[in-house]
């Protein structure tokens, strides 16, 4: 993730990390364990404005993967 994406707030290719549970929940009806899982698994359904859609889909990922993925984006304020 951290080629594209900063565990802070600062910008790369992608918008940075930091408080992105916080924030996911808000960003659509979805609550933020599945807006984060859908957007790791289809990361084009939820584009961030001044963002190219260019991350990959990790539709291989495991649910578990995407748990542990999304349990570990909790931790980054």
């Amino acid at each position: 993730c951290t080629g594209c994406h900063s565990t802070g707030d600062g910008k790369v290719v992608g918008p940075g990390l930091g408080g992105i549970y916080a924030r996911a929940g808000s960003r659509t009806s979805l609550d933020a364990d599945a807006y984060i899982a859908q957007s790791v698994r289809e990361p084009g359904a939820f584009l961030v404005d001044g963002f190219p859609a260019v991350m990959p889909t990790f539709a291989q990922f495991s649910d578990d993967d995407v748990e542990n993925l999304i349990a570990y984006l909790k931790t980054l304020n």
